[in-house]
């Protein structure tokens, strides 16, 4: 856009794989940010993406797999961005495969005590409106999102709701809190389960 970049690479998972062997199903990748007009540093991001079809994937990452570089005038600015990014790159497979094994576990987690918005305003609430939470509780039974009732579900309602925002920072935003929500989630769980009272809407 006239504000910002955002660039999305999806790392191969082995020498063999192919675009048609990877929809549905999440793979590694890393997420380039850049903005020249002060909304974003350079950031790279690691994560996963699950390609839906040939026009949209949902993606999500962590605070705690990313690096950023603010821009600063001088002849050395593009060298330390460059050599930062290679370094980044170089550490983002391992990152992501921890982030795809945490997703694997999350498909086996299920939620119990709540609905999937239920779930949302307990441990994303302060992040999201109602209107994102609404969204996403319908993207979460969607046939393109994992099966109903589960934490995978709930992230990849909130991965589908977020195409729905009208920009990329906006998008990245809504991303992410999916990414803290898979985080947050599978730390509460206990025996495949996460347990959670209700919380009243606002």
């Amino acid at each position: 856009t006239e504000d910002g970049m955002r660039m999305r690479l999806g790392l191969r998972v082995d020498e063999s794989s192919v675009p048609g062997d990877i929809v549905g199903r999440p793979i590694p990748m890393v997420e380039v940010f850049n903005s020249e007009v002060g909304i974003s540093a350079v950031s790279v991001t690691v994560g996963t993406y699950t390609l839906r079809c040939s026009n949209g994937m949902g993606g999500w990452g962590g605070d705690s797999a990313a690096w950023r570089w603010v821009h600063q005038g001088g002849s050395h600015g593009s060298e330390r961005i460059q050599g930062g990014l290679g370094d980044a790159l170089e550490s983002a497979r391992a990152t992501a495969a921890g982030i795809q094994e945490a997703f694997r576990q999350a498909a086996q987690t299920a939620i119990e005590g709540v609905d999937v918005a239920g779930l949302l305003r307990a441990v994303v609430g302060d992040r999201l409106t109602q209107e994102q939470i609404a969204r996403a509780a319908v993207g979460a039974r969607s046939e393109l999102s994992s099966p109903g009732g589960t934490l995978a579900s709930a992230v990849d309602g909130m991965t589908l709701a977020a195409q729905d925002e009208t920009g990329i920072f906006e998008q990245r935003d809504m991303e992410r809190a999916a990414g803290y929500l898979l985080r947050k989630g599978l730390e509460r769980a206990q025996g495949g389960t996460i347990r959670v009272r209700p919380v009243a809407e606002a």
